[in-house]
């Protein structure tokens, strides 16, 4: 009984579904008009481009010559005199030195956790979402590949999966697993080489351990008046061997030149703030200022400088990279090209005096299907695409000359002949 109740409704469904789509096809054939629904929408003017990234820039140098190990990484604030590296007599001392770490680290954990264990009181229910955002996070590393953060991630979450066992009462003992990494710990200082000094920073900043050879491509101190050029010579160069080894970031702010058309230069003014996508990363927009906009002559193309104040490990990274300017943003009611019409309107008026008289006035509005008839309805234009247009979902009444506008899920006639307001639909 329950089955052919289902199948029954299934069935409904379908005739409803049928009918509607027949009904539309019905209409279209029979009167010539094709509707669809008035539906909001949000789009932006883009400027796309190559830009060229430029910061302010310090190279690290191995001048000791030793082996040495990065003490920091990728996108880790450091303060001049702070250590970037420590440097050994061979490879397999820096190696040992690592792995040392690494075991501090971990007994550090095992050790702090044993002690704590006799006096865990946190929320069973706390402990629980705790450890499930945990495991959120250290699946997200892995599935954007960022294994710089998998072993801290990974390290937390087993500490909260041990402390879920002390209060479900099901601890373990460590004392075991501690003695084996301390044992381990000392074999490996008796196996190391010496540490022959460190590497030290010369000035504050941002640490990122690679460079690509454009470091000292351009002084940041001639940014805005970078010309079109230069640009292009940037854009276009190849990358470079170098003997650094590593470099630093002095600036949280950077900069981003690229060269757009003299029409696209008219539509910016310096002291704009726009949105800067980069299309083939995984960052979202970022806000960007323009600085400067230089062109030889108004016809001529121009190189845009913008500024962005948003840092990240991954930004550190970014050079020459293709990008999208959104500059504009018009949101409203979209409509199709095709239902647009300029219909001749006529209005009355009074003065203050109680004088009556008409004005006439060329309106541009859309049909639409008000019951069983069409009524023209004027609209106000944001923005106008190639195939569409933004209109404003609740404009002025100072900027409509008639009384009524187009609304949301209004039906827009979209195609038909022999339109006119009034116009019965059978």
């Amino acid at each position: 009984m329950h089955k052919m109740l289902k199948k029954l409704i299934l069935i409904a469904v379908g005739l409803i579904a049928i009918c509607l789509v027949l009904s539309k096809v019905y209409n279209i054939s029979c009167t010539g008009v094709k509707t669809e629904l008035a539906l909001c929408d949000t789009v932006y003017d883009s400027i796309n481009a190559t830009g060229f990234v430029l910061r302010k820039e310090t190279e690290i140098f191995n001048e000791s010559k030793g082996i040495f190990n990065f003490v920091l990484n990728d996108g880790e604030k450091v303060q001049k005199g702070g250590v970037i590296a420590e440097v050994y007599e061979d490879e397999q001392a820096g190696i040992c030195q690592k792995e040392i770490k690494s075991l501090d680290k971990e007994i550090n954990t095992l050790e702090t956790f044993e002690a704590a264990s006799k006096t865990i009181s946190t929320n069973p229910n706390y402990l629980e979402k705790q450890t499930y955002q945990t495991l959120k996070t250290f699946l997200s590393y892995i599935n954007q590949e960022d294994y710089s953060e998998l072993k801290d991630s990974r390290e937390q979450l087993m500490y909260l999966l041990n402390e879920r066992q002390v209060i479900f009462g099901d601890s373990q003992d460590f004392s075991e697993r501690i003695s084996e990494l301390k044992k381990k710990r000392e074999d490996l200082i008796q196996s190391k080489s010496k540490k022959v000094g460190n590497m030290i920073a010369s000035e504050s900043g941002y640490f990122v351990g690679d460079t690509d050879g454009f470091e000292n491509a351009f002084n940041i101190k001639d940014i805005l008046s970078v010309t079109p050029d230069k640009v292009n010579t940037l854009v276009n160069a190849k990358t470079t061997q170098t003997n650094a080894i590593a470099k630093i970031i002095n600036l949280s702010h950077w900069y981003i030149a690229c060269n757009i058309s003299n029409d696209d230069a008219i539509k910016l003014k310096i002291g704009d703030f726009v949105d800067l996508a980069l299309p083939f990363t995984d960052l979202d927009k970022v806000s960007a200022k323009v600085e400067a906009i230089n062109q030889e002559s108004k016809s001529s193309e121009a190189s845009l400088i913008l500024r962005c104040n948003y840092i990240n490990k991954d930004i550190l990274k970014l050079r020459k990279e293709n990008i999208r300017i959104d500059f504009g943003t018009y949101s409203g009611i979209r409509i199709d090209k095709t239902a647009i019409h300029e219909k001749l309107c006529k209005k009355t008026i009074i003065d203050d005096d109680g004088n009556k008289s008409t004005v006439e006035k060329n309106v541009t509005g859309v049909y639409i299907l008000s019951g069983k008839q069409l009524a023209f309805r004027e609209i106000v234009m944001l923005y106008a695409g190639p195939n569409y247009a933004i209109c404003a979902k609740n404009p002025n009444k100072e900027s409509l000359f008639l009384d009524d506008t187009v609304h949301v899920y209004d039906e827009i006639v979209v195609g038909g002949s022999d339109l006119y307001d009034g116009k019965v639909i059978k």
